[in-house]
């Protein structure tokens, strides 16, 4: 029987100074309800505290939209 090859995949530790915000199915629904009022929200226009905005969707085109609705607000998406 033939082996198998593996692949080792390695992560690198990433820091940051800002907090980090992780939302899934933000193309659509609950998720970019979600993102629209975290853009919309005091926490992203308190001074030198803004975090990241991670956004993870199942559609490059839905995320695009969303993307720029966010840099629009001034987020960091």
């Amino acid at each position: 029987m033939a082996k198998k090859a593996t692949k080792k995949i390695s992560l690198q530790p990433f820091t940051t100074d800002r907090p980090v915000i992780i939302i899934t199915g933000a193309g659509k629904g609950i998720g970019r309800a979600i993102v629209a009022e975290l853009c919309e929200r005091v926490l992203f226009d308190a001074g030198n505290f803004l975090p990241h905005l991670v956004l993870i969707s199942r559609t490059a085109k839905d995320l695009d939209e969303v993307k720029k609705e966010c840099q629009a607000a001034g987020v960091d998406a």
